[in-house]
């Protein structure tokens, strides 16, 4: 069962950062680096859910929710290889 909780609270602290043009002052590949981080350790450490965590953001971020790859190739948060593996 996954930490759903965990999941909604750290897509609020994305939004929260996002608010507060963070992500901009960052640039491209540093917060791809950064919410790859964030992400792989919720759900390695704290069993929460990439696709939660990453609601709304995929195509902000470029990053697939299902791999954490970044794609400019995205549909529902998610890149052809991992929509071709769920299809």
């Amino acid at each position: 069962m996954s930490n759903h909780s965990g999941s909604y609270m750290l897509n609020e602290i994305l939004e929260l950062m996002e608010q507060e043009q963070i992500f901009g002052w960052l640039g491209k590949e540093k917060t791809q680096s950064l919410v790859r981080n964030i992400t792989n350790t919720a759900c390695q450490k704290y069993d929460c859910n990439s696709g939660e965590i990453l609601e709304n953001f995929t195509d902000r971020f470029e990053l697939c929710y299902g791999c954490l790859a970044d794609s400019k190739d995205l549909e529902n948060g998610l890149c052809e290889v991992c929509r071709n593996d769920m299809g």
